[in-house]
């Protein structure tokens, strides 16, 4: 039988690699148990469907604007310094959350948080991407994805009981505490970082991936700021379990099967993954009940899946070892565009026609990216 060590992963994982793991399993985690709260928290200050929408699209605002700075501060600071800062300020906008007494208020802490959490993200998988081999980019990226779908799997069952129990307050402060407790471990390893050569602050080579992974990822925004209000329209129970039902096929899709895109290439694995997410989406758009619900979440889960690390790996392929992290901070900012325009999209389609019609408008953005990546993309590769 083939060990770790035989197969090559032993490269992947090291101590640098185990650590920026827990670092991110600790942002996401915390994000991860505002979800299934955080519709509520903004009913309680007087907000409406729209309102949840926007505050679940905000944190983009101000992720999009940092991006273009992040690459050049991990070229002259270091990816360990950017890391904690990122995961220091984040954890206390999350705790700052507990002390939010208006909607503005609370939309200056999520902007906090969605400039925090850019700023380490990049750093953390422009690092994987810079160490890991190259045939092994897409499965760097999938082992690396393991911590934050952790983390949104696990947050919402830690965070659900404990707002039952305690309300809001506690639970934002408990999750600012978990963030924190993940980020300072970082300072274990060295810092590097490479100042001189002038790296570009943003990289073209990421712009049509991106746009493919930004209208599939409108369905995860979708999933995560309607799916508590959707079940108890369905007069279902505990939504926590299907963000956690959510978390383990993506996790279960991305461990087991996490070189496929380095097996059958990109296109061919986004070309499946996209019409996993749109089949998804319809199933849970026409859910009868909340069991259809998680069936819908075997398809859309298992998209999502292979989606990011084929795209982010055909991005690498295509750019120089200087430009990378650039190229990284390009393509991860698609995930902040899907945030901020997915929220105001299915935000408008909620409140229009219902959490329904949001499920429906976000599997024609998927569809519309499937096109995208069967013309366009497709014809670069």
């Amino acid at each position: 039988m083939a060990t770790l060590r035989d197969r090559g992963d032993a490269r992947l994982i090291t101590k640098e690699f185990s650590l920026l793991l827990v670092a991110a399993l600790g942002v996401f985690l915390a994000l991860g148990m505002t979800l299934p709260v955080l519709p509520y928290f903004v009913r309680d200050l007087g907000g409406g469907d729209l309102a949840i929408g926007i505050v679940v699209g905000s944190m983009a605002v101000s992720a999009v604007l940092i991006r273009p700075f992040t690459a050049p501060a991990i070229q002259n600071w270091g990816f360990q310094r950017l890391v904690l800062a990122g995961g220091v300020a984040g954890a206390v906008a999350i705790a700052g959350h507990a002390f939010a007494d208006s909607f503005p208020v609370l939309l200056a802490l999520r902007l906090l948080t969605g400039a925090a959490l850019a700023v380490m993200f990049v750093a953390c998988i422009a690092r994987v991407m810079a160490t890991a081999p190259a045939e092994h980019r897409s499965k760097a990226s999938s082992y690396f994805s393991v911590a934050p779908y952790l983390g949104l799997g696990l947050g919402p069952v830690i965070g659900q009981p404990c707002y039952e129990a305690f309300g809001f307050g506690p639970t934002f402060l408990l999750a600012g505490v978990l963030q924190l407790a993940g980020t300072l471990p970082i300072l274990l390893v060295t810092n590097h970082r490479d100042p001189g050569e002038k790296v570009p602050r943003f990289h073209t080579a990421a712009l049509w991936p991106g746009a493919v992974l930004a209208l599939g990822i409108i369905g995860v925004v979708a999933f995560n700021a309607y799916i508590p209000l959707y079940v108890d329209e369905l007069r279902g129970t505990n939504p926590a379990f299907m963000f956690l039902a959510y978390s383990i096929v993506v996790l279960a899709a991305r461990i087991f099967a996490g070189g496929l895109p380095d097996r059958i290439g990109a296109v061919r694995a986004g070309t499946l993954a996209t019409v996993g997410v749109v089949v998804g989406l319809v199933i849970i758009a026409a859910a009868q009940s909340p069991l259809w619900i998680y069936v819908g979440i075997l398809p859309l889960g298992a998209g999502i899946a292979f989606q990011y690390p084929g795209l982010m790996a055909l991005t690498i392929s295509r750019v120089s070892e200087s430009e990378r992290p650039a190229a990284v901070s390009t393509f991860t900012m698609f995930f902040d565009v899907a945030t901020g325009l997915g929220g105001l999209i299915v935000g408008q389609a909620a409140a229009l026609g219902g959490y329904r019609t949001a499920f429906a408008a976000a599997a024609c953005c998927s569809v519309l990216g499937l096109i995208l990546l069967r013309t366009v993309v497709a014809s670069k590769s």
